[in-house]
Formats: C-alpha cells, sequence, structure tokens
C-alpha cells in the first residue's frame, strides 16, 4: 500500500502523520499491514514540498534539510517502501541545477543507509536518473526517466513519445 501519511512537522521538525487519516499512528498501521503480509509505501520529495496535498488545503512539507531526520522517522514507522519525488522549491533549480539535484539525491540515499533504526527500505527516486545517470543503481533501488502517468492512453501515448525523445537526446547522443 502506497499512501501520503506525513502531513505536518512538528516543534522538532519531526514529521507527524495525519491524526485524522491514521488514528492509531504510522506504526500501527505498518504493524497491521506487516502482520497480513503487506508493505506500506509513502511518498515525500526532496524539495521543501511536495507535488500534491492529497486533497488537503495546505502543502505537505517535502524532506528538503530533513533528509537524515525523515528517513529516521521512516524507518522508526515500519515503512518498506518510499517514493521520493523532485518538488517543491527544488524545480525551481531546473535544468542549471542538475549538480544540485544529484548531490542532494545522494545525500537522502545516505541517510537512508545510516537510518536508525537500520531496516531495508525500497527507495525510488522519481528524477534521480536526471541528476545520477549511470550512478543511479548505485544510490536508489528504483526510478524513472519522465513525467507521471495517467489514467488515459493519449497521456500514456506521449509519456512514451517524451521518454523515446529523453533516451536519444541523453543516452544515445
Amino acid at each position: 500500500m502506497h499512501f501520503k501519511g506525513a502531513d505536518k512537522r512538528d516543534a522538532s521538525g519531526e514529521l507527524t502523520a495525519s491524526k485524522e487519516r491514521f488514528p492509531m499512528g504510522m506504526q500501527s498501521l505498518a504493524a497491521t499491514l506487516h502482520s497480513r503480509g503487506l508493505k506500506l509505501g509513502l511518498y515525500t520529495s526532496a524539495g521543501n514540498a511536495t507535488c500534491n496535498s492529497g486533497g488537503r488545503p495546505y502543502k505537505i512539507p517535502g524532506s528538503e534539510g530533513h533528509y537524515q531526520q525523515d528517513a529516521d522517522t521512516f524507518a522508526r514507522w515500519g515503512i518498506d517502501f518510499v517514493k521520493i519525488d523532485w518538488c517543491g522549491d527544488v524545480k525551481k533549480i531546473w535544468p542549471d541545477g542538475l549538480p544540485v539535484m544529484k548531490k542532494r539525491y545522494i545525500e537522502f540515499s545516505h541517510a537512508f543507509n545510516k537510518s536508525s533504526p537500520l531496516r531495508p527500505i525500497f527507495i525510488d527516486g522519481v528524477a534521480a536518473f536526471l541528476g545520477l545517470r549511470d550512478e543511479t543503481p548505485e544510490y536508489y533501488n528504483g526510478w524513472r526517466s519522465f513525467s507521471d502517468h495517467h489514467d488515459i492512453w493519449s497521456g500514456e501515448a506521449g509519456t512514451v513519445s517524451l521518454s523515446i525523445w529523453f533516451l536519444n537526446l541523453f543516452i544515445c547522443a
């Protein structure tokens, strides 16, 4: 299962779970899912905000400036999968900021490898390939190289066409 569980940050900068959506907390949810043989995934951003508020009337904080703290929180909650998007203020550095993108994705990866408690977490760097290129598998378990998928074929066909263009531009050149 994949939830947008983090809601806000407390005074110490720690992500908090939505009390309305997860009244028993994320650790309880993870334990319940694990007892049923399921895994739990979360979504965050390498920037200061996520791309989507999940229907809430406020922005959901990203992990910028909190990589180690958030990796530790996700590990403590028992999270198995984290999708790390490239949203919020970091989008403003595109495209000249590829070295910054690379640095931040590496920092976040290292944070997971040092998380406390240390546990296996599958990390997916949504735009990591753009900054890391052929180094991506050294830092991330999964990634994608282009835009979001949507539930209409015309959107998927456009994504496939742009992905082919991207491959030709950056890999085959």
